[in-house]
């Protein structure tokens, strides 16, 4: 079984787990998919996975090019049971955040006051969007339909559930949002054993197997407030010493 990679070395979470795969396919190369033949091509040579990970950076500008090679890649892989992939179910998805939300309290974890709106000044509230590509705000003026938060203050926790595995971490963070934060820096924690499984049932419920949910902890409870089924993982893969990629990897191809 051949393991492929899709994505764009420009990608750091790219970079850091691509050794794991027996080969790399640039998003932007010329993709063919011969329907008569369910025969798939790349910069016209054919190719045969066995196991794909696929991802693309929302924070790159999305060109038509790279977004029609993304919707024939994942046709092809649905039309393809047989290929091994992470979240084939989710794999072109109407946005789904709010859904997660309601699954979520389903299962029995809290959530923050979450209200779908826009063109209102909400201080003392969390903005965020909906489709990803931007960062989230604190009190900012919705000028387009967000999602919008109670503000929870505590501990920034991810956790990680790939499959049956979890790996938390808290992120040590004077930012909102982490990624606008270039001394932003993370450790690995433990989290209760309840939490674990009710976020290992909301992956079941939402037929998800690689996941990063993101929580706020108050000291007392565990807030969640969204789960990203493509999520940027290389801060995280390095706190483990590259046991993160690792497991993404031999779960992808079990």
């Amino acid at each position: 079984m051949k393991s492929y990679i899709f994505g764009q070395l420009t990608d750091p979470n790219i970079v850091c787990i691509k050794h794991h795969f027996d080969e790399f396919v640039d998003l932007n190369s010329v993709f063919e998919w011969d329907l008569q033949q369910n025969e798939f091509y790349v910069n016209k040579e054919l190719i045969k996975p066995g196991a794909v990970f696929m991802r693309h950076n929302v924070f790159e500008p999305q060109t038509h090019k790279k977004y029609s090679n993304q919707y024939m890649l994942y046709n092809y892989l649905l039309a393809n049971p047989e290929v091994k992939v992470h979240n084939r179910n989710k794999m072109m998805p109407p946005i789904s955040k709010l859904y997660d939300l309601e699954m979520a309290k389903k299962v029995g974890l809290k959530i923050p006051h979450t209200v779908f709106s826009q063109g209102i000044d909400r201080k003392e509230q969390i903005v965020k969007p909906v489709t990803g590509g931007a960062h989230v705000a604190e009190g900012n003026e919705a000028t387009y339909p967000c999602i919008i938060q109670d503000k929870i203050v505590g501990k920034n926790i991810r956790i990680y559930a790939i499959k049956g595995t979890i790996f938390a971490f808290e992120i040590m963070t004077s930012m909102i949002d982490y990624r606008e934060d270039s001394e932003v820096d993370c450790k690995c924690v433990e989290v209760p054993g309840d939490l674990k499984q009710k976020l290992i049932e909301l992956n079941k419920l939402l037929d998800l197997s690689f996941t990063a949910s993101d929580f706020m902890f108050d000291g007392t409870d565990y807030y969640y407030l969204e789960t990203n089924d493509m999520p940027m993982f290389i801060i995280f893969d390095n706190k483990t010493k590259g046991k993160l990629g690792e497991c993404l990897y031999k779960e992808l191809c079990k």
